[in-house]
């Protein structure tokens, strides 16, 4: 255990030697929680289950446990299964979904697999160099509509348009910036997060 514990329950920011020898009540919730996961593979089982790993966690910690539970799986390549609300969680940790509401299952699948069934098809972003000339291109074409054009965090241009005829529309778009002499970028169909595919099939907000 002690071995395991060094290789695996270290923190980010604390010395292996501190939690060697420090008692558990001593140590942060992050580790705590580490060596909590820890002694559930004591026995070498073939699955464990995780109540809500990281929940009560500050920021550092979450990310701590998150890659500790990522490594173990790959170590000792054993099937976790999860229980969260923390949809951020459950995308960096699982490779299959199972959401349910209310006791029933209502979905199951693959990340991408839950987001592409539950996407909004006519949602896309228009890559280009001029993205403002570009929403005013878009503004005069009758297939296109809900055009946004919004400032992300990093100060890049983000423009966002629904249409139900996309094949048709693609190949307008692209003609029409190359006759006024605008970079064409790339075309994406955005997928929604997983919160909103939960909050899609449940009708609940997670807090």
């Amino acid at each position: 255990m002690k071995s395991f514990t060094l290789d695996g329950c270290s923190s980010t920011s604390t010395p292996n030697t501190f939690i060697e020898d420090s008692p558990v009540e001593k140590l942060s919730r992050g580790q705590q929680q580490k060596i909590a996961i820890a002694r559930g593979f004591l026995a070498k089982p073939k699955i464990i289950l995780l109540d809500e790993p990281t929940t009560g966690l500050d920021p550092v910690s979450k990310i701590d446990v998150l890659r500790f539970v990522k490594k173990v799986m790959k170590e000792r390549d054993i099937t976790i299964i999860i229980t969260s609300h923390d949809m951020d969680e459950i995308e960096k940790l699982c490779d299959d979904l199972v959401i349910m509401n209310d006791g029933a299952v209502i979905a199951q699948g693959s990340v991408k697999e839950l987001k592409q069934k539950y996407s909004d098809n006519n949602l896309f972003e228009l890559q280009t160099t001029e993205p403002e000339k570009s929403k005013s291109l878009l503004e005069k074409m009758i297939k296109v509509n809900e055009i946004k054009l919004e400032v992300d965090e990093k100060k890049n241009n983000r423009l966002t348009f629904k249409t139900k005829r996309i094949d048709s529309v693609a190949s307008e778009i692209i003609g029409a910036l190359d006759n006024n002499d605008i970079g064409f970028i790339g075309l994406v169909k955005i997928l929604p997060s997983l919160e909103d595919v939960f909050v899609k099939l449940t009708g609940k907000h997670l807090e």
